[in-house]
């Protein structure tokens, strides 16, 4: 007994055209993770595209880094192959080794400077049953650590202000052409 499988005519040839737009769509994503290339579409960072390279010289402020946060997931983080269970985060440097840090109630300040839209949250925005980590005090950074801000939505941003300073370390790559940073339009250079 063999049973044999009629598809009608004009029903399962409409999925060929999309079928092969998906699969190409994901392969040429992966193969620009492959390369090195990132593409940002969170809210924290300017939205693009982004070159990935290895860390090759000493960072310097403004710089944008990839880097695995020194935190447990929290349900707002995408999964990925960081310790802690994160995917890699994506934010600017704004302190090197030897800059003065202070997170207050009222905001963070680099070298006595306020950097705008920084006062730290309590609840995460995705979810408020979420408390997040509290750091308050000053802090001198020490050799191969680095403070993280996020550019672009600042005040949603998911940075240093709770967890502390990124060491070189956990830095995956540095972007090789990025955008006007908030550093540089703070002008602390």
């Amino acid at each position: 007994m063999s049973i044999t499988l009629t598809i009608p005519p004009g029903r399962w040839d409409r999925l060929l055209v999309p079928s092969i737009i998906v699969v190409g769509m994901a392969t040429s994503v992966a193969a620009l993770g492959f390369v090195g290339i990132r593409i940002n579409w969170t809210s924290s960072e300017p939205l693009g595209v982004y070159w990935i390279r290895p860390v090759l010289e000493p960072l310097r402020i403004g710089q944008m880094i990839e880097f695995c946060p020194p935190v447990r997931r929290y349900s707002f983080m995408l999964r990925g192959e960081c310790p802690g269970g994160t995917d890699p985060f994506f934010k600017e440097i704004v302190g090197v080794p030897g800059d003065l840090i202070t997170v207050t109630e009222s905001g963070v300040t680099v070298n006595g400077v306020m950097l705008p839209n920084s006062r730290p949250r309590r609840h995460a925005l995705s979810d408020p049953s979420i408390t997040l980590p509290v750091l308050r005090g000053t802090f001198r950074l020490g050799p191969s650590q680095y403070w993280t801000y996020g550019s672009g939505l600042s005040a949603a941003s998911f940075d240093s202000r709770y967890w502390g300073p990124a060491s070189i370390d956990s830095v995956r790559g540095v972007s090789w052409n990025f955008p006007k940073t908030i550093m540089q339009l703070v002008d602390l250079k």
